[in-house]
């Protein structure tokens, strides 16, 4: 498995097998399922863009993890602390997963990472973690 693939599913992977998560999607930003339905915490994989540059490629991603935070009856949030401490936790051991781990044993190097807290951002009081990273990928394609 090579590239894009290679990428997807590592992320996908290691997601599903973090405790603090309970729903993994992926596609565009806007596909984040936000409804009521959805159990939480969410992780929503977005890759962006790729940019190839010799023997590799940059691959540019978003990851997207939430949770929804509890609102006591006199409208103060109850768990907000904790929820983004959790979400927190989530994408520090995707970044460490990421460098040391499978991508790590396939020549695959993270480059840039940074997270960036999200607060009251959607309809259902979610909070959490958007995480902007870059990695670079072996270019295996050979010239044609």
């Amino acid at each position: 498995m090579e590239g894009y693939n290679l990428l997807r599913d590592t992320i996908i992977s290691e997601l599903e097998s973090i405790p603090f998560v309970n729903v993994v999607t992926d596609g565009l930003g806007d596909e984040i399922d936000l409804s009521k339905q959805t159990i939480f915490p969410l992780a929503h994989l977005v890759i962006l863009s790729a940019q190839p540059s010799g023997n590799a490629v940059t691959c540019n991603f978003e990851l997207y993890c939430l949770d929804i935070v509890d609102i006591s009856d006199n409208g103060t949030t109850d768990n907000k602390h904790d929820v983004l401490n959790t979400q927190y936790n989530v994408g520090l051991r995707m970044y460490e997963s990421l460098r040391r781990g499978h991508l790590w044993e396939e020549k695959v190097e993270v480059s840039s990472w940074s997270m960036d807290l999200i607060e009251q951002a959607y309809e259902n009081f979610l909070a959490g973690w958007k995480i902007s990273a870059s990695v670079l990928i072996p270019n295996h394609m050979s010239k044609c």
